[in-house]
């Protein structure tokens, strides 16, 4: 009946499935279903709200993947865009409400209650995703359920030693925890930090899947809106996070072009950050030029670099060719912090503002710093995706991604390429340099770390977990 899609059944199975889609968001704690759970966990003892956080929501969970993944077959109904839009509009109610009720909990475990609610918003999106398409939906549900179980045991295992020992489960009687239990303070951060979905986590990883089998199943209106939904929670934390988020993001974009389509590597991509944010810092100070001219300096000198550097590197293969660009790298990085005359050293130095805020205060319009950044963030990446989407079409993207299936067929039908290589690589290293400028001028204060492995290894992190081969 479902498979058939007969028109007299349509409204009928909308209304059942709509039914059967409360009673699971109720056991999965989906807005607007939740009420139960704040009240919950924090009158049960911890040991049961620890089973109900994960036992109860991933049973939920696989219930619900069950039937839409082995019922109902994926995306191949005739009600799955009914169910798309429902499940997405659930997912944003309940991130968008668990996170911003989150933020003013007094109580350790109501607050965790109502992370909850918001980890299942998350979990939702692969849902949606497996109601359209049942392609990679189903894997990021299960990856989620996995770390979300992981690291919300650790976080209840945590309060409920810690507990034992202070006697409460209020917040405030958590101050000085780290000197009085270092071990399950530093347990009890690792666990929230997860949960909230910071880079370098398990819970990040979890999440950049989930929202990556949503970009594939075509539901663009979906991350539209939940990256909208941070705009409105009351602390100018989302802002920075948002605007990190799209600063990153353009760099990967730059590896993407270098990776994705040209098919080389670099481990030593933070050097071009590193370039571009001390252009930022030393542009004003020796040069006298302004802070956006220094961006275009710090551009243009990386991209310099990057030409003299790739054109013998670029011959290598490989291994080789990843080890010589993390060389180049740990040399940039080196440079930055010994020669502490002229960069500060690993002090760092503070660096003068982009001014773009008095500018729009002389004009009447008042906007704190996070907000602007932002969506001055955002539209710059926006640009260098657009960029990177026509070059992907070009004849020169054609050519780039000729190298990637195979250099000696692209040889043998005409094309250049070490010449094509080297433009790849000096594209990626002004995305780069860009990127590392913005951070610079955002926070006013840079260091060497921005050069360092660890940062060069976050973002080849991120471009491959996201999907090296396309830019969204």
């Amino acid at each position: 009946c479902v498979a058939e899609g007969d028109p007299k059944t349509r409204l009928p199975l909308i209304f059942a499935f709509g039914l059967g889609a409360a009673g699971a968001g109720f056991k999965m704690a989906l807005a607007p279903f939740q009420a139960w759970v704040p009240d919950v966990y924090q009158g049960a003892p911890t040991p049961v709200v620890s089973f109900l956080s994960v036992a109860s929501k991933a049973a939920g969970f696989a219930i619900a993947l069950r039937l839409f993944y082995a019922g109902l077959g994926g995306g191949g109904t005739f009600v799955s865009q009914e169910w798309a839009i429902m499940l997405g509009v659930f997912a944003a109610l309940s991130m968008t409400f668990g996170n911003v009720a989150a933020l003013v909990q007094t109580n350790v475990k109501r607050m965790l209650g109502y992370s909850s609610i918001a980890q299942a918003g998350n979990i939702a999106i692969g849902l949606a995703a497996v109601a359209l398409t049942g392609a990679t939906g189903p894997s990021a549900v299960l990856f989620f359920l996995g770390t979300y179980v992981a690291t919300n045991l650790g976080a209840f295992i945590a309060v409920l030693a810690i507990s034992q020992r202070i006697g409460s489960d209020e917040i405030s009687d958590y101050a000085g925890l780290m000197r009085r239990s270092p071990v399950l303070a530093t347990i009890f951060s690792i666990s929230l930090l997860s949960l909230t979905g910071i880079p370098l986590t398990a819970g990040f990883v979890a999440k950049l899947y989930v929202f990556n089998s949503a970009v594939q199943a075509n539901e663009q209106w979906l991350i539209a809106l939940i990256a909208v939904a941070p705009l409105f929670f009351p602390s100018t934390f989302y802002y920075r996070i948002g605007a990190l988020i799209f600063i990153n993001g353009l760099a990967v974009i730059g590896l993407v072009v270098l990776i994705g389509y040209a098919g080389q590597i670099s481990l030593g991509h933070a050097g071009f950050a590193g370039i571009g944010a001390y252009a930022c810092a030393l542009g004003p100070i020796y040069l006298g030029l302004p802070p956006v001219l220094s961006l275009i300096l710090g551009a243009v000198l990386s991209g310099a670099i990057a030409w003299l550097v790739g054109r013998p590197i670029l011959r290598l293969r490989g291994h080789y060719l990843a080890v010589a660009t993390l060389g180049f790298g740990i040399l940039i990085y080196m440079v930055l912090n010994n020669e502490s005359q002229l960069t500060g050293g690993p002090d760092g130095m503070p660096v003068e503002g982009l001014g773009l805020r008095e500018l729009l205060k002389s004009a009447g319009f008042e906007i704190k710093a996070s907000k602007l950044w932002y969506w001055l963030a955002a539209l710059v990446m926006l640009v260098g995706a657009l960029l990177a989407l026509n070059l992907h079409d070009s004849p020169t993207g054609r050519a780039l991604r000729s190298l990637h299936d195979s250099e000696v067929a692209a040889r043998s039908v005409g094309i250049d390429v070490a010449k094509y290589k080297l433009i790849a690589f000096v594209i990626s290293a002004i995305y780069a340099s860009v990127a590392g400028s913005q951070i610079a001028l955002m926070n006013k204060f840079i260091s060497p770390d921005i050069a360092g492995f660890l940062h060069s290894i976050e973002l080849l992190t991120i471009t491959v977990l996201v999907g090296a081969a396309m830019v969204f």
